[in-house]
């Protein structure tokens, strides 16, 4: 079992080395990017299994990393302004994702562009939300959060589904409605009934 852990790590680490050169950090973003992921797995024991840096781009067209994303099997962990402070916080996803919206601009799937921008926003049953934001050749990874976390976990709705039938019945009129109503007693009233 511990062989399968370590190479379950290494395996995660090179995806992580894969992703930091992709989107081309510096060396000490990097270096603050695994010290995070450590507080994180020092806390909980559960894999990581995907992680994921904001990032936009300013007026003069740098590019601004404002939060790191790590996702496990069951949580996900959000270090706010990761570069400059301390800022931690965590919530529960598995299977409690109620909605998402994406907006993107210049992209599309695994075809990401210079100009390209993207922007997940997303909320659980708890009420917790979050929103990334990608540019350039991020959006791609970001398209992967949505495949890979956060639809996979969106829970399944009580409200029962649309069919055929019910989009052509017709409302029923006045008459029908009212027929369909309790006649209301002298109590509560209503017109005395015959017979009483």
């Amino acid at each position: 079992m511990d062989e399968q852990t370590d190479e379950q790590a290494a395996q995660v680490e090179f995806k992580l080395e894969e992703y930091l050169e992709a989107i081309e950090l510096t060396k000490i973003v990097r270096e603050r990017i695994r010290s995070i992921i450590e507080f994180y797995t020092g806390l909980f024991t559960e894999p990581i299994e995907l992680v994921f840096v904001n990032d936009i781009v300013n007026d003069e067209g740098q590019y601004i990393h404002d939060s790191l994303w790590v996702f496990t099997e069951r949580w996900t962990f959000e270090a706010k302004n990761f570069l400059s402070e301390d800022n931690f916080d965590g919530a529960f996803i598995k299977d409690s994702i109620s909605h998402w919206v994406v907006k993107k601009q210049d992209y599309e799937p695994d075809r990401a562009v210079t100009k390209s921008r993207m922007t997940l926003t997303f909320g659980t049953v708890h009420g917790i939300n979050g929103q990334m934001k990608a540019s350039s050749r991020n959006c791609d990874f970001l398209f992967s959060v949505l495949e890979n976390i956060i639809i996979p976990n969106m829970v399944s709705s009580p409200i029962p589904a649309v069919t055929h039938d019910t989009l052509t019945e017709s409302p029923p009129d006045r008459r029908e409605r009212r027929a369909l109503r309790r006649p209301r007693t002298a109590a509560e009233g209503g017109r005395p009934q015959a017979g009483s």
